[in-house]
């Protein structure tokens, strides 16, 4: 990333600013020093992911048991064309938000499975981590071994 890259603050998770990285929202990294921690939140995330995916799926159900209606009747002999265009570019309308309500819902529930993923590669490179410290030997202070 180049140095003179500032993006505006909320466009990213995260923004390189006069030097340093900040943590915008929740938790500040502190002045001039660099992390490379990684925090992650799997369960946290499959959450969210979640209700995200039940709230799309019960908006796009909604949907589908309200379609529009329009009384063509009502505008009269003289309007009835005008009626059905309108009609017509509602129909349209609603299918547009059916489909875009139908394909959050599924992109909900990528991330859920993305989360799930990510929580089991943890767990793996975990469990791996440790096997590979239980085999190290122990090193003592100056660097000599025990």
């Amino acid at each position: 990333m180049r140095k003179d890259f500032d993006p505006s603050p909320g466009l990213l998770p995260e923004r390189y600013a006069r030097g340093r990285w900040e943590r915008v929202g929740e938790g500040m990294v502190q002045e001039g020093v660099y992390s490379v921690e990684m925090q992650i939140d799997p369960p946290g995330a499959m959450a969210a992911a979640a209700r995200f995916r039940d709230a799309q799926q019960q908006w796009h159900e909604h949907l589908m048991a309200h379609q529009p209606d329009t009384p063509i009747a009502a505008f009269g002999t003289g309007l009835a064309a005008q009626a059905a265009r309108l009609h017509a570019a509602r129909q349209r309308v609603h299918r547009i938000r059916e489909q875009h309500a139908q394909l959050l819902a599924a992109h909900g529930q990528h991330a859920h499975a993305e989360a799930a993923a990510v929580g089991q590669a943890e767990e793996t490179n975990v469990g791996g981590l440790t096997g590979v410290q239980a085999g190290l030997p122990a090193v003592g202070v100056g660097g000599e071994r025990r």
